[in-house]
């Protein structure tokens, strides 16, 4: 039998438990379900290099718009919103605006986007990639609203409609018209797949 000091300096903690485990130790217990989230991403490769800001923010939204329906799927609101960038320099830069509520809703989170993405431009600079981050999630209830941000019925039904209009025909049928800086993205055949929107998959 190997020393399980040596193993945990080659395979590290999780190598170690795994080790355990298959000597006969019970160590990592069978969870059914994963643990709720604490942060929620969309972002990746902006397809080459990006210096027009108009273009750049077309990638902002639509990043937006994919965590949006990831934060209603979760049943969560976002304190805050970030917006991070990496540069053909190889240097990285990132903005975060705080929300004075707790939010899911597409016009709040674009107005905290758009604040965020300022803070991280670098101007005439191209950069590749982009990830727009919510990292202060809260459950769906049991958070303090705004005084000053009443119920709107008319820009919740505007927001159902929308999404029923994408659910029966299509994701980003209805979408923000921003997003027409990106005719090539949305035209692809792999438009609906980006994996990280698959939901009920094991990546390793």
């Amino acid at each position: 039998m190997a020393d399980g000091r040596l193993i945990k300096q080659l395979l590290t903690k999780t190598g170690y438990e795994l080790w355990l485990e298959l000597n006969g130790h019970p160590v990592t217990p069978i969870r059914p379900e994963r643990y709720p989230h604490q942060v929620l991403a969309r972002g990746g490769s902006l397809m080459g290099n990006v210096e027009d800001p108009a273009v750049l923010w077309a990638w902002c939204v639509r990043h937006t718009e994919r965590l949006i329906e990831e934060l209603h799927f979760h049943h969560v609101r976002t304190d805050a919103l970030g917006v991070h960038l990496s540069w053909k320099d190889g240097a990285s830069t990132a903005g975060l605006c705080k929300l004075p509520v707790p939010s899911d809703r597409l016009d709040e989170l674009l107005d905290a986007a758009r604040s965020a993405l300022r803070r991280a431009y670098r101007p005439d600079q191209p950069a590749t990639h982009m990830h727009v981050v919510a990292p202060k999630l809260r459950r769906a209830r049991g958070f303090q609203l705004s005084l000053f941000d009443p119920p709107d019925p008319k820009r919740e039904a505007v927001a159902r409609a929308k999404a029923a209009v994408n659910e029966r025909y299509g994701r980003f049928t209805l979408r923000s018209a921003a997003t027409l800086y990106l005719p090539a993205v949305y035209a692809g055949p792999a438009n609906n797949f980006d994996i990280c929107d698959v939901r009920g998959k094991v990546c390793f």
